[in-house]
């Protein structure tokens, strides 16, 4: 339901017979567009925001439900509306609740059920679905079915049905050696961050538990990688060519480009290169896009209407495209999952919902301004943006550690390590391979002394 609401808007507004049922002139389009979209976003902030006492209390499978039927009733209002502008603003709001809240549960939920191994192309099956858009009432009728939690299901006590989910999860016997390990971390790191709060599980205890020096750490990343993730420049438009039917077929072969690439790395890559690799090329291969623009808008003067759609434009195009590749195997997923993994389970409630809303916020702000940045800057917008992801690349080197096939349970030894963000995944990893060479050799001398 995420990923076909965006889409379909869009295409929506710049179609003759939507203007013409809501009586208006191609003069307002700038104006409408940013309205309908950001009533969207604004209702996408909020819904990551009030949606934090129902995933804390009730747990995330049933925010999804709720957040399915506040999807379903938007699209009706949407849908039913005899010419009226507010009906639609009311059902884009409505319909933005509902995404926010699946954004920010649906990473997490998917995060806290997978082993470390697969946790990070799991997740990314939630981006493909939004790219490929099969569905629109998925979130009511599929997560009926789906098991709660495992890790939400030990926070609050219910630690049988905890072991039952695991094992089914897992297709493992609940008296598995990998299934009793797994919650023992779990309980583990659950009561030493207990502690901490002296067993206050209160929302300002958790909140508190947050201004610790690794989860400030953990938060700063988290607003930074939303806030780059939110920050997308409006691309196809301006560059010489006119006409409703030639700017939904650039549209949807801009979708199909960035959805194709976006499955094939998060399904296949994502898990095998890690995050912190694709973010760098991402942002090194898009700034390189948006520079061409920016020359090719400068010279020609396309932004302003003077472009003509020869081969320039054709060739800008084409960046317009490679532009989507890079996008689509870095910033379009990445950030979702890692702020879905890198949080400690205590407080991950807080603080997803805490960055998910800054997600939403910048996008509200750059989707609204946008147009307006296009008309007062021309060809400095693609700059504007170029500079920013050249500074994404660096931030992700120096700041961002690579969390593939870290534990969840192990965030916080990851998230203490201090120098240059490269080389704590190592460090990690050679941690948990010393911890497992002396369970072995603990085992191995119990078993010849019972021998």
């Amino acid at each position: 339901m995420f990923g076909y609401d965006v889409g379909f808007i869009g295409s929506a507004i710049a179609l003759t017979s939507f203007k013409t049922r809501f009586g208006l002139d191609t003069g307002a389009s700038t104006a409408l567009s940013s309205n309908i979209v950001s009533t969207f976003l604004a209702g996408a902030f909020f819904g990551a925001l009030f949606v934090y006492p129902v995933v804390d209390r009730l747990g995330p499978k049933v925010a999804m439900l709720a957040s399915g039927l506040l999807f379903l009733f938007g699209s009706i209002l949407t849908v039913v509306t005899p010419g009226l502008l507010g009906m639609i603003y009311a059902g884009r709001m409505f319909t933005g609740l509902g995404v926010g809240i699946v954004s920010l549960v649906v990473p997490v939920y998917i995060a806290e059920c997978s082993p470390p191994a697969l946790r990070g192309r799991l997740v990314s099956i939630f981006e493909c679905t939004l790219q490929i858009c099969q569905i629109i009432g998925f979130w009511i009728g599929a997560m009926i079915f789906q098991p709660q939690s495992p890790r939400f299901l030990i926070r609050t006590g219910q630690l049988e049905k905890a072991t039952d989910v695991l094992a089914h999860l897992r297709h493992l016997p609940k008296d598995h050696e990998y299934i009793q390990a797994e919650i023992a971390r779990v309980q583990e790191q659950l009561e030493a961050e207990l502690a901490l709060t002296n067993g206050d599980r209160s929302l300002k205890a958790k909140i508190q538990l947050l201004r610790t020096p690794s989860n400030i750490k953990r938060l700063v990343i988290g607003t930074a990688l939303m806030t780059l993730l939110a920050t997308t420049a409006t691309i196809i438009k301006g560059l010489g060519f006119t006409g409703t039917n030639v700017s939904l077929l650039g549209t949807g072969i801009y979708g199909l480009v960035k959805a194709t690439f976006c499955i094939a790395f998060l399904l296949f890559g994502v898990d095998r290169f890690g995050r912190r690799n694709a973010l760098i090329v991402g942002s090194v291969g898009a700034s390189f896009c948006l520079f061409w623009l920016a020359g090719y808008t400068g010279v020609t003067g396309s932004l302003s209407g003077h472009g003509a759609a020869g081969a320039g434009a054709y060739v800008s195009l084409v960046f317009i495209f490679i532009f989507a590749v890079f996008l689509s195997i870095s910033w379009t997923g990445i950030p979702w999952l890692y702020c879905a993994e890198i949080f400690p389970p205590v407080v991950r409630p807080v603080a997803t919902v805490y960055t998910t809303m800054v997600q939403w916020l910048v996008q509200f702000v750059i989707v609204y301004a946008t147009p307006y940045m296009i008309k007062s800057m021309d060809y400095g917008v693609f700059i504007f943006f170029g500079l920013f992801t050249v500074f994404s690349a660096f931030y992700v080197y120096y700041w961002i550690p690579e969390t593939r096939n870290i534990p969840l349970e192990k965030m916080d030894l990851l998230f203490s390590q201090t120098g240059n963000a490269a080389h704590h995944r190592q460090n990690v990893l050679d941690v948990l391979a010393a911890e497992a060479a002396g369970e072995t050799g603990t085992s191995e001398k119990s078993s010849v002394r019972g021998a």
